[in-house]
């Protein structure tokens, strides 16, 4: 910062009797940080960069235990959802099956009593 140039030279030599004073611009004299453009990983960094240790070790427990629980639960929902799935297939198959032999049956008792009675 002490080494920013100055935008304007100062002029020592006495101006036509003006004062020193009003021939530095004060402009001049201030230092002005340079500008910089964060890139988007440096922004997205700088929130983490500025926490402490603790905060920090405790995000990565936290993080590091939560992970394993979510990944396990989802595959746990994954196959019991699939096991019912097949099981709920399987139960309407076999009903569908008693259904379907039971209806057969009561149809062909039903033509047998139609047939049998007198017109």
């Amino acid at each position: 910062m002490l080494e920013h140039r100055l935008k304007k030279p100062i002029n020592n030599s006495n101006n036509n009797g003006k004062s020193q004073a009003s021939v530095f611009s004060t402009e001049s004299l201030i230092a002005k940080p340079p500008t910089t453009t964060k890139t988007f990983w440096q922004r997205l960094i700088q929130p983490w960069n500025n926490l402490n240790f603790q905060t920090k070790l405790a995000l990565l427990i936290v993080v590091s235990t939560s992970v394993p629980v979510i990944a396990v639960t989802q595959g746990l929902t994954y196959i019991s959802q699939k096991r019912e799935l097949q099981q709920i297939k399987e139960n309407l198959q076999k009903d569908g099956r008693a259904f379907a032999g039971e209806y057969v049956l009561w149809t062909q008792e039903e033509s047998q009593s139609q047939a049998q009675k007198p017109s």
